[in-house]
């Protein structure tokens, strides 16, 4: 967490209650969609405002895939993640010890790690990636 307490507003406090209860790591308008049927003044500005706040925090994480919109995970616990290239669905994966040997050089000190499969997920390889994973 930033060494700023930000003060949990109750649209923050929404919002990070919307991302920990999705699974399916949405956009910022993903969320905002599902938001306004509950908050329906809310803003899109407001929900990015907001997310890179918690994201600041470290209460959530920011996925960002090359060309792709962001997406984000309110999932606390250590994981990887699995994203398809197509599509963009991202799926939680159990977390991995990395060991000793990849290689860091001598002396780094690990203070947090992301790992990221891309691929195609089975979907988007049967034909049917229409994008709304």
């Amino acid at each position: 967490m930033s060494e700023t307490h930000r003060r949990m507003t109750s649209q923050r406090a929404e919002i990070l209650a919307e991302l920990q209860a999705a699974h399916d790591h949405p956009t910022a308008a993903e969320l905002h969609e599902r938001l306004r049927r509950r908050l329906p003044r809310l803003s899109l500005g407001t929900v990015y405002r907001n997310l890179d706040v918690l994201a600041a925090d470290g209460m959530v994480a920011k996925l960002v895939g090359a060309g792709a919109e962001a997406r984000y995970d309110g999932t606390a616990a250590p994981h990887d993640h699995a994203r398809c290239r197509c599509c963009g669905a991202v799926a939680d994966l159990p977390a991995r010890a990395l060991g000793a040997a990849v290689g860091l050089p001598e002396g780094f000190l690990v203070e947090n790690r992301r790992l990221e499969y891309i691929g195609v997920c089975a979907a988007c390889r049967a034909g049917q990636g229409d994008g709304a994973h």
